[in-house]
């Protein structure tokens, strides 16, 4: 608003969080603020009200080289505009009074440019008509704002809510080309509209079209739309979000959640082909599946490298496999493996190299492959895997400059060597200490 006159300019809105940092751009027309929630936001000609309650919250009381007045009555206007949001009229309007008689006492003449001094030109009554009418727009603005409100109201309580400050508004100020009851039917059949178009996007036809019907009451000019019309609507919508679930994995963070995102899309894929009469030529399952890949992927090696060497190999099984690189394999039977002989569990090291080994065979002259598989088999066991893996990190050493990892590898294959010609020997499993598994982690 205008520090002089408290006229609402505009209202800025989207920080989740607190807001650590505020900077302007040297020509004054853009505002960069950083916090949580959201991170930073760049508003340009736009509202200022959160950033300003924040700053005035972390202000307090504290303020400095205020010889005009102007923070004084910025925290005034705050306060005034506050108290009217909270149904507190009278206080809103003592507040704007005050703001606009504080400091070098003058404001913005609406009939005429140039300021007037309120103390010599302005009877009390005339300054209360006046924060009236300051407030009354706002008043309206925030009728607008609870009509957005994400919150569970039925929609006569809502209704009621919005008359309130909208009545309220016409109160102080009767020249506003408003009607109270009209608005507020206006603003409940946009929002009962919007939410009518949401849930028919989401497929939810029968509750959509509900919806609609109740928009309709408050606004009969409203056009209806029949079920197939709404199926029509919703089909496209269906299939976007399916493969957007299935792209994004949001909020997954387990294999269960992994499995019940992929279930979601390919049910909206379905419901999506039944509203186009299943004429839509997709396979919902082969669609998420493909389209999900790259994320699982992505899971996947994340989770190995975090030591979650089970689920990693769940989500690569829920990948499509042609759209799994060797580099890809790699990295799930390097750190799973590894991991897997950590955590003592000889099996998920045994499937994690079934799983992983043809794909890391065909690369066979690459020698971190070769590396990955030498020390897979190792840690899998087996007679066989032992003297497989002996050939693998004997090319690894003759083909790796680096002195020290191929000092370990011979160690290894000297080890395997004595195990294997050892004739009292029955069991060929794992035989890298813990020591030497967290040192090939780490490398």
């Amino acid at each position: 608003w205008n520090v002089v006159d408290g006229t609402l300019l505009r209202t800025l809105e989207g920080h989740t969080a607190s807001v650590n940092s505020v900077a302007y751009s040297p020509d004054g027309s853009t505002l960069v603020s950083g916090g949580g929630g959201k991170g930073v936001q760049v508003w340009n000609e736009s509202g200022w009200r959160a950033w300003l309650k924040t700053g005035l919250r972390c202000l307090g009381n504290r303020w400095m080289h205020d010889k005009d007045g102007t923070a004084a009555r910025t925290c005034l206007l705050e306060k005034g505009y506050s108290l009217a949001e909270a149904g507190a009229f009278e206080q809103a309007v003592d507040a704007i009074k005050l703001a606009l008689t504080c400091g070098h006492r003058s404001l913005l003449n609406e009939n005429s440019p140039g300021t007037i001094d309120v103390s010599s030109t302005m009877s009390d009554k005339d300054l209360e008509a006046l924060a009236q009418k300051k407030i009354a727009p706002y008043l309206v603005t925030w009728a607008e704002t609870l009509a957005r409100a994400k919150d569970v109201l039925p929609p006569q309580d809502r209704y009621q809510a919005l008359l309130q400050p909208l009545n309220q508004a016409q109160k102080f100020d009767p020249s506003l080309p408003l009607v109270p009851e009209e608005k507020a039917e206006q603003l409940m059949a946009c929002r009962l509209k919007q939410q009518s178009n949401l849930l028919i996007l989401q497929g939810n036809l029968a509750k959509g079209l509900n919806m609609l019907k109740e928009a309709q009451d408050y606004a009969p000019a409203l056009a209806s739309i029949s079920e197939d019309e709404a199926r029509q609507i919703a089909a496209p919508a269906l299939v976007d979000q399916g493969r957007w679930l299935a792209t994004t994995m949001q909020k997954v963070n387990s294999i269960e959640s992994a499995t019940a995102s992929l279930e979601t899309a390919k049910a909206k894929l379905r419901q999506a082909k039944q509203y186009y009469n299943n004429s839509l030529d997709l396979d919902p399952d082969q669609e998420v599946s493909k389209a999900a890949t790259p994320a699982l992927i992505k899971l996947g090696k994340d989770w190995a490298k975090a030591g979650r060497a089970g689920e990693a190999l769940e989500a690569y099984k829920l990948a499509e496999p042609e759209q799994i690189l060797v580099a890809d394999w790699n990295t799930l039977c390097w750190f799973g493996t590894l991991y897997a002989a950590r955590q003592k569990n000889s099996q998920l090291i045994k499937n994690i190299l079934t799983a992983s080994e043809a794909a890391l065979k065909g690369e066979d002259e690459q020698t971190s492959y070769r590396n990955t598989l030498g020390i897979a088999r190792v840690l899998a066991g087996g007679k066989k895997r032992w003297q497989s893996a002996i050939k693998d990190l004997t090319f690894y050493i003759e083909n790796k400059r680096d002195s020290q990892s191929s000092e370990l590898r011979q160690q290894i294959v000297v080890d395997l060597k004595a195990a294997l010609e050892d004739p009292t020997r029955k069991k060929y499993t794992n035989l890298l200490s813990e020591a030497t598994i967290d040192q090939l982690i780490s490398e």
